[in-house]
């Protein structure tokens, strides 16, 4: 099944459009006493229906890139809102963005990924129950996509033009494993948790999964590609969401923990794969009022998490946290917008951002020399 004519035509229309308008700000946000620079972008959509923010994003180059464009049925409110969201694809840089037709999900955020400036995917449903569900796939950077399957996923990561992995939506959402390209799935549900929430590989064989536990928190590990895990576990007091889960290396990793009511999030950390997890014992950004969203990388010893602090649902403040010594400790800085999702891109670290769930914002971190 093609669906081809329409989404042609808007990727024409990305292009035509940013050969048109004029580059909007991209502004250095600079101090020399930083290891990094920053460089806020702002981008605009003028014929946006639902994009007000972008959440997820994914740069295949520096002008190429996409992103999950959201609205808020309840704009401003911070906690127990429902998103509506679809599909963004910018070709200048993040300047200007288009949205995708027909590519639209309520409640939630569709998922994609991209190998390459060519080859990516992208999934989505259309009610609770993902009773309409379906998986698109594109080998043109999204002049024509082809539907492979009627399977929505939570989170998606390919890597190659056959092998892949999902992590599924529900209650039991389990792991799904593809091996041709995304046409047929087999999907386990790995015992030490009770449904997948965050999926993370470092490579084609080494990964890790996360959800709830009996117990809290549980961290799966593979080092075979999802036949056999290792389980380790998080005891946390209430229902706790799982925000963030990343890995700089097969040994280093960390998550972002946010329990349920007014506790705020915690900062966890491996250094043994995921094996055991601890707490960082800095205090001053964790706890009651202090939400974090992502942390990532630049390299082994520069590193970025983001989170601001909020009073009920008034967001009051939000803040740059960096380490420059493999997260040992953490400084932090202010900044003019909230960050909502990151990527480690072309030596540095690209982010998603917004004011009070408006504006396309993008973040760019790059470190000043590397080690």
């Amino acid at each position: 099944m093609r669906i081809s004519g329409k989404l042609h035509s808007v990727w024409l229309m990305v292009v035509l459009f940013a050969m048109s308008v004029p580059i909007r700000s991209q502004t250095p946000a600079d101090s020399p006493g930083l290891p990094f620079t920053m460089t806020w972008t702002e981008g605009i959509c003028p014929n946006c229906e639902i994009a007000k923010f972008l959440t997820s994003i994914q740069f295949t180059s520096t002008n190429d890139g996409w992103g999950v464009g959201c609205t808020l049925d309840e704009p401003g409110n911070f906690i127990g809102h429902q998103e509506y969201c679809t599909i963004a694809h910018t070709v200048d840089g993040g300047s200007t963005w288009v949205e995708l037709p027909s590519v639209t999900q309520y409640p939630g955020r569709p998922a994609l990924w991209f190998n390459n400036p060519n080859q990516g995917w992208i999934s989505w449903w259309r009610d609770a129950a993902a009773k309409y569900a379906k998986l698109i796939h594109t080998t043109d950077g999204g002049r024509h996509w082809k539907a492979t399957t009627e399977q929505g996923f939570r989170e998606l990561q390919f890597f190659d033009d056959h092998l892949g992995y999902g992590t599924g939506w529900g209650g039991s959402g389990g792991f799904f494993l593809t091996v041709d390209g995304g046409r047929t799935w087999n999907e386990t549900k790995p015992s030490g948790i009770t449904s997948v929430r965050k999926l993370f590989f470092f490579d084609s064989q080494t990964g890790w999964l996360a959800g709830p536990a009996d117990s809290g928190i549980g961290v799966l590990r593979t080092i075979d590609g999802g036949r056999h895990w290792e389980v380790a576990n998080i005891r946390t007091k209430n229902p706790t969401d799982i925000r963030a889960l990343y890995f700089l290396d097969p040994v280093r990793g960390w998550l972002i923990l946010n329990p349920n009511g007014v506790e705020g999030s915690r900062l966890y950390r491996t250094i043994d794969g995921g094996r055991t997890w601890s707490t960082d014992p800095d205090a001053s950004f964790q706890g009651a009022g202090a939400w974090m969203s992502s942390v990532r990388f630049a390299h082994e010893n520069l590193g970025f998490a983001f989170y601001d602090t909020r009073a009920g649902t008034q967001q009051l403040q939000q803040y740059l946290l960096y380490t420059s010594d493999q997260g040992a400790h953490w400084q932090r800085i202010m900044l003019p917008a909230k960050v909502y999702e990151c990527r480690v891109f072309n030596g540095g670290v690209v982010c998603s951002a917004a004011k009070q769930q408006n504006g396309l914002l993008l973040l760019s971190v790059r470190p000043r020399s590397r080690p």
